[in-house]
């Protein structure tokens, strides 16, 4: 029998070797380390004490300490056995898509997990590692969390409801065309290409899009497909069959007007998304600052008169 261990840190690493026997392996001797057998079940039990005893190490981790960490995956729960182990409290920010299995292994090791958006990139404050640096660094009260989240919602993105794609484009469509005094509806086409469509950015995504729409649509009271520039629809189709950008009714269209709404819905747009900021703007546009500053002054003179 061997010698029984000391701590189940004692463990980590100390895998069974076994030796492969019947591949051909030529003059060479082929070895399995099985990592599994690690006490959380993975090869990261070994970085996760490595990145523990390092910080104890520089004195970045004292006795009280607590270890924060945003995690998809089992780095996770190596940092919750092995903080646990040494009388840490962890606390894992984790993406809702996280695999539930690994969350309540999480929390039966003792680690705290607070779940966050996973239909959100990096640079977004709900974005797993983001949130995890702004606890880090102190700007993100976790009590105040923990308060505020009595019933989490999980709303599920565009994609998983296409049925309610048609029902918020009609609303952004009622909203928007109010702003500019025109009664606007969807036609049935139209309707079938916004429930096909995946909508990677979600919500805004179908706003920015209804207002491009709007902006391209001229003087029709109804919405084509082609008042759409969906980019999946583009990027997939010749440059020879798409449609037209901008498509003129029998009845004709102004012009100057056109061009007009579909430069001033960009650069809407574009101050929106950057706060107000010219410089900004001017940038996301590929302008001169006080290119933008002109076209601005230029489009508040012809509203005016």
């Amino acid at each position: 029998m061997n010698n029984p261990m000391a701590s189940i840190l004692d463990l980590i690493g100390q895998t069974p070797l076994v030796e492969v026997t019947r591949i051909d392996c030529a003059p060479c001797r082929l070895f399995l380390k099985l990592e599994s057998a690690n006490p959380s079940g993975s090869l990261k039990d070994r970085p996760a004490r490595t990145m523990i005893e390092a910080a104890e190490a520089d004195g970045k981790l004292t006795a009280g300490g607590a270890i924060v960490e945003a995690t998809a995956g089992n780095t996770g729960l190596g940092l919750a056995l092995v903080g646990a182990r040494k009388g840490y409290r962890t606390l894992l920010v984790v993406p809702d898509k996280m695999a539930r299995e690994k969350v309540l292994h999480a929390k039966a090791m003792g680690a705290e997990v607070i779940t966050t958006r996973s239909d959100v990139g990096k640079g977004h404050p709900d974005y797993y590692q983001d949130l995890a640096a702004a606890i880090r660094a102190g700007r993100f009260r976790e009590d105040l969390y923990y308060r505020l989240r009595v019933v989490p919602i999980h709303i599920p993105p565009l994609r998983e409801r296409p049925e309610d794609i048609g029902l918020i484009a009609q609303h952004l469509l009622a909203h928007i065309g109010g702003r500019a005094g025109r009664a606007l509806r969807l036609s049935p086409d139209t309707l079938k290409v916004l429930e096909a469509y995946s909508w990677p950015g979600n919500v805004r995504q179908l706003e920015n899009m209804v207002e491009m729409a709007v902006a391209l649509s001229g003087e029709r009271r109804t919405l084509a497909p082609v008042d759409f520039p969906i980019p999946a629809t583009t990027a997939e189709r010749p440059m020879h069959a798409r449609g037209p950008l901008v498509a003129v009714p029998d009845s004709g269209l102004d012009y100057e007007q056109t061009l007009a709404t579909i430069e001033r819905s960009i650069l809407e747009q574009a101050l929106r998304k950057t706060g107000g900021n010219k410089k900004a703007a001017a940038d996301m546009l590929r302008l001169k600052r006080t290119t933008l500053s002109a076209k601005v002054r230029s489009l508040e003179t012809a509203a005016c008169s």
